[in-house]
């Protein structure tokens, strides 16, 4: 089994006792009962080749060995399974303040190392998107301004065939603090007697 984007190629061999078969035939049929190859095995192999997967994939592969006057016919099932890689994706903001340019950033990585393909689509929490970026260097950052408090959602899906991951992160959006300066003022008055 592999991932999406691999190079695919079955190959097999019958022997007997120890020694390699060169008579006879190896015949690759899907689960659908498609025949995919017929292959001599006078060179002592027999290969098929589905080529480079570029979506997730699954079969199940019947080899049987056949056309021989000396030797039991014989078979076996394979499964051939390609899936996406799961990708880790860290989602950091900037400082969050109510009207200030606020820049997210996706660190997105498969097995500790940067992914250099691809593209992240961030998207708010009703799933409407915000933007679609390219990843350069395992990194894609989207900038948003909000200009109301609150607690918003942005999240993070990988948008490539051979990868898949998502992540979210919330901002929140506080109001802003004031002081409240006091002064006390005493004005030089009069008194006034009364005689």
């Amino acid at each position: 089994d592999g991932f999406v984007g691999d190079h695919v190629v079955i190959t097999a061999s019958v022997e007997s006792d120890g020694v390699e078969v060169t008579e006879g035939t190896i015949r690759f049929t899907n689960l659908e009962g498609e025949v995919l190859a017929e292959c001599d095995l006078s060179n002592g192999q027999a290969s098929y080749d589905y080529g480079i997967i570029n979506d997730e994939f699954y079969d199940e592969i019947t080899i049987e060995f056949i056309n021989s006057d000396n030797y039991v016919a014989d078979s076996e099932i394979i499964t051939v399974e390609l899936i996406r890689k799961y990708a880790d994706i860290e989602l950091t903001a900037t400082e969050a303040a109510i009207g200030t340019p606020i820049t997210v950033t996706a660190t997105v990585t498969y097995e500790d190392e940067p992914v250099t393909e691809g593209q992240v689509i961030f998207t708010d929490a009703e799933g409407n998107v915000i933007d679609t970026i390219n990843i350069v260097d395992g990194k894609a950052s989207i900038t948003v301004t909000y200009d109301q408090p609150g607690t918003y959602a942005i999240n993070a899906e990988m948008a490539d065939p051979a990868y898949v991951s998502e992540s979210s992160i919330d901002i929140t959006i506080n109001k802003i603090p004031v002081t409240i300066a006091t002064m006390v003022a005493t004005i030089p008055g009069i008194m006034n007697e009364w005689f």
